[in-house]
């Protein structure tokens, strides 16, 4: 994944341009248990660090569907220095069902040049 990163960053050097990757987070645990699972991924967002998304994957200390998607473009993100990571929003599906015994996570962050 990172071999695609720096392809992106490459594609979009000295343009404008929007990279976006769509994840689920953590799925089918009780929700104590997802935000746990979330926050370790999140944090390696706020932190842009794309080994430890894969490490927290690898370890079962965090999870994400899209999780090379997320890699590639906080790599990406990274090539073209300096940038900061703002987390928006967290949730999981029992916020929205009332039924926090098997839940989905969310979030939404973005990674803006300063």
């Amino acid at each position: 994944m990172q071999i695609l990163g720096t392809i992106l960053a490459e594609l979009v050097k000295d343009k404008k341009a929007v990279l976006t990757a769509s994840t689920d987070l953590s799925h089918f645990h009780p929700a104590d248990k997802a935000r746990e699972l979330d926050q370790t991924i999140i944090n390696h967002i706020k932190t842009l660090n794309p080994d430890g998304l894969f490490q927290a994957q690898n370890q079962g200390s965090g999870s994400a569907c899209g999780i090379g998607a997320l890699a590639a473009v906080i790599w990406a993100a990274k090539d073209e220095s300096p940038v900061t990571a703002y987390h928006l929003r967290y949730a999981h599906s029992g916020d929205i069902s009332g039924d926090n015994s098997r839940v989905v996570g969310y979030t939404a962050a973005v990674i803006a040049r300063e």
